[in-house]
């Protein structure tokens, strides 16, 4: 009898050591989830905050001179370039920051890719890139409603040419459809065979 009363209560103390640790676990988990969305809520808050001190300037500097009035205007319409810094009033739309400090913008109903600190990666040229990175920074577009991919400095990859690409960055393959066709590639013999 007291066997099966000390047994008891030894499992009930392990019940309890586990629910113990669980909920230390859960509460780490959930700690570190806040600060990531804090830190990442910060950048892009920091980002927009600049570029938008910068848009509501009532001068603009370009090559050390101010340009007022008209050439403001004008100089906000310019032709978007890869390697430039871009502001905020460059652009229509600004998506959000992502884990390679890298955010999808919009203009004239295109979309690019730039830096947080505004160097412009991909000019607004496709109808569609991914907002979110995949293995090695590559991310999907689309264009003309077929699928390419780029890399993390904006190089086509995979030329738009295909129904469907999935990215599986866990097993480091690409699927793609072209046409009846599916196939799966591994992402490294894809990337130097294109």
């Amino acid at each position: 009898m007291k066997r099966k009363e000390m047994k008891r209560k030894k499992m009930k103390r392990k019940k309890m050591k586990r629910k113990k640790i669980i909920t230390i676990i859960a509460s780490i988990i959930v700690s570190i989830a806040i600060l990531y969305g804090i830190v990442a809520i910060s950048m892009f808050t920091a980002f927009a905050t600049y570029n938008i001190a910068r848009a509501n300037s009532s001068t603009t500097m370009d090559d050390s001179s101010i340009v007022e009035g008209q050439a403001a205007k004008e100089l906000a319409e310019r032709r978007i370039v890869k390697g430039q810094i871009a502001s905020a009033s460059d652009f229509d739309e600004i998506g959000i920051c992502d884990k390679l400090n890298q955010i999808v913008v919009r203009k004239n109903g295109k979309e690019g890719l730039v830096e947080n600190g505004g160097r412009v990666i991909v000019v607004p040229q496709y109808d569609w890139i991914s907002p979110l990175p995949c293995w090695n920074g590559l991310r999907k577009f689309i264009n003309d409603g077929l699928y390419g991919v780029l890399d993390g400095e904006g190089n086509v990859i995979l030329e738009p040419k295909y129904q469907s690409i999935s990215i599986d960055e866990y097993e480091g393959t690409i699927q793609i459809v072209d046409g009846l066709t599916f196939k799966t590639y591994p992402i490294e013999e894809l990337i130097k065979t294109e």
